[in-house]
């Protein structure tokens, strides 16, 4: 149980570097997973408002 946060001693010495790397990366890969899905709906938004207004200018 050593490798556990200690509450009481809030000693971050205790948290492997393994496990620390592997909750950045999930982290990072998650918010480039959202980032990318954001992106891809926000260009087909702007498509269709572009696409619209195409339609609407005819």
């Amino acid at each position: 149980m050593n490798f556990l946060y200690s509450h009481q001693t809030m000693n971050l010495n205790l948290i492997p570097t393994e496990i620390l790397l592997h909750v950045l990366y999930a982290g990072l890969y998650f918010s480039q997973r959202t980032f990318v899905y954001v992106r891809r709906r926000c260009t087909l938004l702007v498509h269709m408002i572009y696409a619209f207004g195409f339609c609407l200018s005819k």
